[in-house]
């Protein structure tokens, strides 16, 4: 079954039909990393911490500090590459070298700009660096120098400017703006054999692969080529115009069908394999800015943007997505998916878009739309008897044709859950700000029955049990079991701490796997129908343990979600079987 989390926020978007979701970006200013604005390129070791070239030094972050290493000359520092023998190596301006740990962890800067003949020492800015075989490779515009594991240093001097390096399965690559991509074999860099319909003077900015054998190249603002076995030739690229407009100044590959290339203008676009735009992130998504300098996929699949001013992460590999649905600013209280819509309730009003038939629904493509009659607060959706209700600070709703109906104007209604077990379920509860109602359902219509008489609690969180019973828990009062009689009378039974519960306060009650359950302030407890007792549930203390847990929702596959704190979390039942 497809399944989409979602959490909603609500900025406004002025770009097309961008997906639906997106993935958490935090955002890291000079005022967090204690550093300069510019940041210009990134790697990650192979104990996880990640490093950036920054305008005041080496910058690195283990997750949760990070530390500055200025370089001797103080340059701006302006690449980073993290070689074989795990070496940290930078460069500058007219500075090269690494930093390698002492002995307590810190890291000490190593130069080799002594290395270099003296005619040589003059280089400017080292704008890549690159690990290829054993060597290292350190591009300025006018040379390129090969740090052979030997410890020497070879410089190659331009044909008139060096403006990138890099490796591409397996080959090293370097460009010239008028001898074009020269490849480097047998200790010369030879220009590529076949033709070469690169521009002169058409600053490359990545090269990477593009199958085993080919390699696509984008440039600043000419386009995207291809390196095959012919040579270099024009690349049939679906929206390249959108992308010289906004100018790719870096790129790299999300997996071997997607690729990401960050501009200087527009932010990141995502890509297939032709160019279609797969999404993208922009100040609109959550970027501190739309100038992207330097990109890097990390060990986990997610992104490390370089900006022209901050640093920004996008966990692009994580399952959990926030909704982003081009509306007003407004909080997101219930969504719901029917008839290939998904309808998100919001504290302004109801929205809804179509959905695409993909296997991650998150990255549909609509704009949102408002459901009519809907303005104001909402609070649930849910689908009963195959019909869409909405439960409303106005009242209750059914949704049709994208319009909300009233069927009552009980003020405050929270939610609702079908009492009866048949299909269709002729008699429907339904909680409200002042207490409970009941519904039927009559020739596909909903009818007020009754307000249940002399229960008056605000009914947020209700569950219906095997038996039918009615339990309604208020986080401050208690939790409350209703029962009907056969003479149609209620009966009303509060559980605190002498029904079993760790106290009166804080508990929430949900069916979870047939069985009801209240999440409290020292854990799950179950309730046993034959004691008429609630209990710690042992099986969910030796998972959650102990703690709070405020909710609890099973999914259709019987994964169960709860929240502890403001945290979200999962019990994954995807590899096996509850014993």
């Amino acid at each position: 079954m497809k399944k989409l989390l979602l959490l909603l926020f609500f900025p406004i978007h002025g770009f097309g039909q961008n997906t639906i979701g997106f993935p958490d970006i935090i955002n890291y200013s000079k005022l967090d990393y204690k550093a300069g604005l510019q940041n210009w390129d990134i790697q990650q070791d192979n104990n996880g911490i990640v490093y950036i070239a920054n305008n005041e030094g080496l910058l690195s972050y283990d997750g949760k500090n990070w530390n500055l290493y200025p370089l001797p000359n103080k340059t701006i520092v302006r690449s980073v590459e993290i070689g074989k023998n795990n070496l940290i190596y930078v460069g500058g301006q007219d500075e090269l070298g690494y930093f390698a740990p002492t002995k307590n962890g810190t890291l000490t800067y190593h130069s080799l700009v002594d290395k270099l003949k003296l005619q040589d020492r003059s280089f400017g800015d080292v704008w890549d660096i690159v690990s290829f075989g054993t060597d290292i490779f350190f591009r300025s515009f006018s040379k390129i120098f090969r740090l052979s594991n030997l410890g020497t240093l070879a410089s190659f001097n331009a044909i008139s400017e060096w403006n990138y390096l890099s490796v591409s399965n397996n080959k090293l690559y370097a460009h010239d703006n008028t001898a074009g991509i020269l490849k480097f074999e047998q200790d010369v860099w030879t220009p590529l054999s076949g033709t070469n319909t690169l521009p002169l003077n058409a600053p490359v900015t990545s090269i990477l692969p593009y199958g085993t054998d080919s390699s696509i190249v984008t440039t600043l603002k000419n386009g995207i080529f291809i390196i095959s076995g012919s040579g270099v030739s024009k690349f049939p690229f679906n929206n390249e115009q959108t992308l010289i407009n906004d100018r790719i100044y870096a790129a790299t590959r999300i997996n071997k069908d997607w690729y990401v290339f960050a501009t200087s203008n527009r932010g990141l676009y995502i890509t297939n394999r032709t160019g279609h735009i797969i999404q993208r992130f922009s100040r609109t998504e959550g970027l501190q800015n739309d100038n992207v300098l330097s990109i890097f996929k990390d060990r986990q699949d997610n992104l490390w943007l370089g900006l022209d001013n901050g640093i920004d992460f996008i966990a692009y590999d994580s399952p959990i997505k926030k909704i982003k649905p081009m509306l007003q600013e407004g909080s997101g209280y219930t969504a719901i998916i029917k008839n290939g819509r998904l309808y998100l309730g919001t504290s302004n009003a109801l929205f809804s878009v179509s959905l695409q038939n993909i296997k991650d629904l998150s990255f549909s493509k609509g704009d949102f739309s408002e459901v009519n009659n809907s303005k104001g607060q909402t609070w649930s959706l849910a689908n009963i008897n195959d019909q869409l209700l909405l439960g409303h600070h106005e009242g209750a709703f059914v949704i049709k044709d994208n319009t909300a109906q009233r069927i009552s104007d009980i003020t405050g209604v929270w939610n609702f859950k079908p009492i009866s077990t048949t299909y269709p379920a002729s008699r429907i509860i339904a909680g409200d700000y002042k207490g409970l109602a009941i519904f039927n359902y009559i020739n596909g219509q909903f009818k007020l029955e009754e307000i249940v008489p002399g229960f008056n609690e605000s009914s947020r969180f209700l569950s219906i049990d095997e038996d039918q019973q009615i339990w309604v828990s208020h986080p401050y009062h208690g939790v409350f079991k209703i029962t009907r009689s056969a003479d149609s009378s209620y009966r009303y039974q509060l559980y605190a701490e002498t029904k079993g519960l760790p106290s009166l306060l804080n508990n929430h009650v949900f069916i979870i796997k047939n069985e009801l359950l209240a999440a409290t302030d020292h854990g799950i407890f179950v309730y046993d129908r034959k004691k008429d007792l609630f209990a710690a549930s042992p099986y969910y203390k030796g998972i959650l343990g102990p703690q709070s847990i405020r909710y609890l929702k099973e999914d259709m596959d019987g994964n169960i979600w709860f929240i502890h704190d403001k945290m979200l979390g999962v019990i994954d039942y995807s590899k096996k079987n509850r014993n």
